[in-house]
């Protein structure tokens, strides 16, 4: 059941509970489960904070915050439109550190045991050209090309993920037949290992991790989405789950898993509702709640989605916000979900 809905903010990550979330383009932190909210910071950059000022503008122009990472001494790393920004400890500005060169922004950032940082690259791409990896080794600083994707192999990179169990770093690319693959690596991309690939059900946003299995969605608008099971041991995969559209977000606390779907409609997508997806096991889901799409045109205001943050379950509560969705669009939801 929802307990509540803020208006205004989206929450973006729940760091030793504290939670991060974006105002337009200044962050806010809530230390007392968002009673009350005090200024983190303020993103660096005239052009798209103006445009975050209002919420349409926003979604027209995609000037939006998307990731944010607190990192272990204390400084805060996030992604805008064109840009990646870092806020130092104690700092109120986050300042742009690296600019975008190729597309919008990539999808996500990761940061690995080490502390290395990673991101790919995710633009349009129509021309198959070769799709970089970056890293930065100085809390997000200075970013350098750690691995290329050579010309005709993918179209962009759909993320970064590490996985505290085999101490990787895992990635995923699309979008095409013989463009979809998950792979890993062990040593800061010097070498890379393809664990899957070939059509759409390789094809994924999100990779959650477990001890003994990985848990994916699809993310395809020609076939039937589904999120899989994948044995960590044999490699072999499991369709737990057939879902109404593709998936965009998810998140993991311990067993608990939630994964929601998008509104991207398609010959096949033709649900005009985001829907959230739990499961404390890997292998039975049930359907927490939905949400209907606005008005607004998808094509400028954007496909409607339920997107989570970092670390969204804490306790019995789930925090998700809305995108392009009636009456949740720029809210946070805090969802009692046991």
């Amino acid at each position: 059941m929802i307990e509540k809905i803020i208006s205004g903010y989206c929450v973006l990550n729940i760091h030793n509970n504290i939670i991060y979330a974006s105002k337009g383009y200044k962050i806010y932190r809530s230390s007392d489960e968002t009673k009350t909210w005090e200024l983190d910071g303020i993103v660096d950059d005239f052009k798209f904070s103006n445009l975050a000022r209002i919420r349409l503008s926003a979604r027209l122009f995609r000037a939006e915050v998307t990731d944010l990472l607190v990192l272990k001494d204390g400084s805060r790393v996030l992604i805008g439109k064109k840009g990646i920004f870092v806020a130092q400890k104690d700092s109120k500005k986050y300042k742009k550190s690296f600019s975008i060169p190729r597309g919008t922004r990539p999808l996500n950032i990761c940061e690995g045991a080490d502390g290395v940082l990673y991101f790919g690259e995710y633009l349009r791409n129509i021309e198959r050209t070769p799709i970089h990896i970056y890293h930065s080794h100085d809390g997000g600083f200075t970013w350098k090309v750690c691995y290329t994707f050579k010309e005709n192999t993918i179209r962009h990179v759909h993320g970064i993920f590490y996985d505290k169990y085999e101490d990787k770093i895992w990635f995923a690319t699309g979008d095409w037949d013989g463009e979809c693959i998950i792979g890993s690596t062990s040593n800061d991309f010097n070498d890379v290992h393809y664990f899957k690939e070939g059509g759409q059900k390789y094809r994924t946003v999100i990779l959650l991790f477990f001890k003994d299995f990985i848990i994916y969605g699809t993310d395809t608008e020609f076939e039937e989405n589904a999120i899989y099971k994948v044995n960590r041991l044999d490699g072999t995969e499991e369709r737990v789950q057939n879902v109404q559209g593709s998936i965009m977000s998810g998140s993991n606390d311990g067993d608990n898993i939630v994964i929601s779907t998008t509104v991207e409609p398609s010959d096949v997508n033709t649900d005009l509702n985001s829907y959230v997806w739990f499961s404390n096991d890997g292998v039975n889901w049930k359907e927490l709640c939905s949400f209907e799409k606005d008005f607004l045109d998808q094509k400028y205001f954007q496909y409607g989605r339920v997107r989570f943050p970092r670390n969204a379950m804490v306790g019995n509560k789930l925090y998700l916000t809305g995108h392009a969705l009636k009456s949740i669009d720029g809210k946070t939801v805090i969802f009692k979900y046991k």
